[in-house]
């Protein structure tokens, strides 16, 4: 891992999912894997706490477990399910095969003409502050 790939939120390889969580104050962390027992992962020098396994994969809920008890979601989640204080779940970004032209999350233009906006605005026409006052009650 290097700042332009940060290990942050789960990851996915293979049959695998890698955590990490950076908790450099804490003695002891633990993955919490829904209907499983708690997994003590391994600290590192730097802070991080990682822990691989197999026992994980999209769609897998989990929480950390820090030194003092207390569950916590994982601050890098990329769903939290059940709200904020629940557990996150594992998302898989290459999981999603959905790549048609007419999907709302597929860019709908080439680089080189950057996004197209089709808003126009009332002063499109003559922007000035007369103009904005006269159609402060459209706005």
């Amino acid at each position: 891992m290097n700042a332009l790939h940060p290990q942050f939120g789960p990851r996915i390889s293979g049959k695998s999912v890698g955590f990490s969580l950076w908790a450099p104050h804490q003695t002891a962390v633990s993955l919490v894997v829904e209907g499983r027992a708690p997994m003590p992962m391994q600290a590192a020098k730097d802070g991080w706490h990682r822990f691989p396994t197999a026992l994980a994969a999209a769609g897998t809920r989990y929480q950390f477990e820090l030194s003092d008890g207390l569950c916590v979601p994982d601050p890098a989640s990329r769903f939290q399910p059940d709200d904020v204080h629940g557990p996150s779940e594992v998302v898989d970004p290459a999981g999603y095969g959905n790549r048609k032209l007419g999907h709302p999350f597929v860019r709908h233009w080439r680089a080189s003409e950057g996004p197209v906006s089709h808003h126009r605005s009332p002063l499109d026409t003559s922007p000035s502050w007369t103009t904005l006052f006269d159609q402060r009650n459209r706005i």
